[in-house]
């Protein structure tokens, strides 16, 4: 018999995932903390072993890694199921940090994320009213479909460096979002 753990990743920003795992009996111990490096934030993540279960696996498929769970902290603030994970399939087969797996969101498609290192980002998507002023006290509303984290309602956006048709610098301010 083996063991079967239960981890989280924290890439030292606020985003996370979820797993779970089999190894040797006795290789980790419930709190322990496992260094996973410099990930591609740039930032020191690391492995917590949240719980384990002493004789809880067959000894068949130690290093075995299941990711279920991603939360994408800086960009949507949402909870993922992950690709792999919904389908019961390992996501790595040697240990911790062997782990890669995927989550797919209808703003960004799909991201992977995984081995310590690789952080995803996810976003839905938005339906945002806007007004653009023409600079010279003429405007018109409209709408534009983005990324629901690509706007902010009462920002303004100048998204060009030339004058508009008017001869104006003009801008965008959003107004609404649904």
């Amino acid at each position: 018999m083996a063991d079967l753990f239960y981890f989280t990743y924290n890439y030292g920003n606020s985003d996370y995932y979820s797993g779970y795992g089999v190894v040797n009996t006795g290789t980790y111990t419930t709190g322990q903390t496992i260094s996973g490096g410099t990930n591609e934030l740039g930032l020191n993540g690391s492995y917590t072993i949240d719980f384990l279960i002493s004789g809880g696996a067959s000894s068949s498929l130690v290093g075995n890694i299941y990711t279920y769970a991603y939360y994408d902290g800086d960009t949507s603030k949402k909870s993922y199921s992950t690709l792999y994970g919904s389908q019961n399939v390992a996501s790595g087969t040697n240990g911790l940090g062997s782990e890669l797996d995927y989550i797919t969101s209808a703003g960004l498609g799909i991201d992977v994320f995984g081995r310590a290192f690789y952080e995803a980002d996810a976003a839905g998507i938005a339906l945002y009213s806007f007004t653009y002023n023409y600079g010279n006290g003429d405007y018109y509303n409209g709408y534009v479909y983005a990324t629901d984290v690509a706007y902010q309602v009462g920002n303004s956006y100048d998204i060009s460096d030339t004058n508009n048709q008017a001869g104006f610098d003009g801008n965008y301010t959003i107004t609404g979002v649904k």
